[in-house]
């Protein structure tokens, strides 16, 4: 499918014709706003910031300096480690304060964003820059995440098809999409699950 990527109209050209992902699929597939908030960096995002200062401030978590690529990359296997022993060595249970379940919640949104939505793949290590978007959890819901990562896979998708880098982006966000859509690439559903979880985003089922 990427060898079929063309950059200059963001479709993949297929036997049958021209097909690509919309933002209908985004928000069907994994249930991602594509109406809301737009997600952009604010000013001091484009500055020399100290965003393991800013970490340390909200979530409590304060990365070593060797787990940091220049100020604003963070090695994921430190954080995924940090987090671990945070839930399994210091459970949460119904007498955990909330504001460690918060800061927890934050560790966790950091990484979905940084590392599973939006991952980089020149290294393990995801961008701190999302920080900006997990401070108030109220509002990391009303962002929309859906049209970001569309927006960032058509790039990834050009970046790979111009320049031959490696494939960034959610990538299982085009592999459910080629089951959905190609269909000689459908798999045979292993269960129905509508009865049970009917609001489930499709690409889970």
């Amino acid at each position: 499918m990427i060898e079929r990527w063309k950059p200059e109209t963001h479709t993949f050209h297929l036997p049958f014709g021209e097909a690509t992902m919309t933002l209908q699929d985004t928000q069907i597939l994994f249930g991602l706003r594509v109406e809301g908030n737009v997600v952009v960096y604010s000013n001091l995002m484009h500055h020399n910031f100290d965003w393991a200062m800013l970490m340390q401030v909200h979530t409590g978590f304060t990365p070593a300096p060797e787990d940091l690529e220049g100020t604003s990359h963070l090695k994921i296997s430190v954080l995924v480690e940090y987090i671990r022993q945070q839930v399994v060595l210091h459970p949460i249970t119904d007498y955990t304060p909330d504001d460690r379940v918060q800061r927890i919640a934050q560790l966790y949104m950091l990484l979905i964003l940084g590392a599973i939505l939006f991952p980089i793949t020149s290294g393990n290590v995801l961008n701190l820059r999302f920080l900006h978007f997990v401070v108030d959890l109220d509002q990391t819901g009303t962002y929309i995440w859906g049209s970001t990562v569309l927006a960032y896979h058509y790039w990834s998708l050009c970046q790979i098809s111009i320049s031959g880098k490696k494939v960034e982006g959610l990538i299982p966000l085009l592999q459910i999409w080629t089951w959905e859509r190609v269909l000689p690439f459908q798999p045979i559903p292993v269960e129905d699950i509508d009865k049970d979880e009917p609001l489930m985003p499709y690409g889970r089922k």
